[in-house]
């Protein structure tokens, strides 16, 4: 719902671009088989966002554990071990089938220090 509510936003279509982290971080098949990591550590990570137009990340902390892939991992822990990159600026609760979870959605800018 994410991406269509940011396409539904943009009044001035198209100056938002949304990149998914699966399909930007990975490769798999439709169903999630054959799943490819394309960034084995965080230097890797850093390097390619840093390289790349992405201002913002969208970080859903309640994916659940069993749906959970490396990509995943890497990138929450290259925000946390990151602060002066990844600038917190939202933190929003998630709702799934009515209920309130415990882990929010965080928002961060991309810091590139110029």
């Amino acid at each position: 719902m994410f991406i269509s509510e940011v396409a539904l936003s943009d009044l001035s279509r198209p100056s938002f671009q949304v990149q998914r982290a699966s399909k930007w971080m990975a490769a798999s098949t439709w169903g999630g088989g054959g799943y490819q990591n394309y960034y084995q550590d965080e230097t890797k990570l850093m390097k390619a966002i840093m390289d790349s137009k992405i201002d913002y990340l969208v970080i859903d902390c309640a994916v659940p554990e069993n749906y959970r892939k490396p990509h995943h991992e890497l990138l929450a822990k290259l925000v946390v071990d990151h602060p002066e990159v990844f600038k917190p600026i939202q933190t929003e609760p998630i709702f799934r089938e009515g209920l309130k979870l415990d882990q929010p959605i965080r928002v961060c800018k991309v810091d590139r220090g110029g």
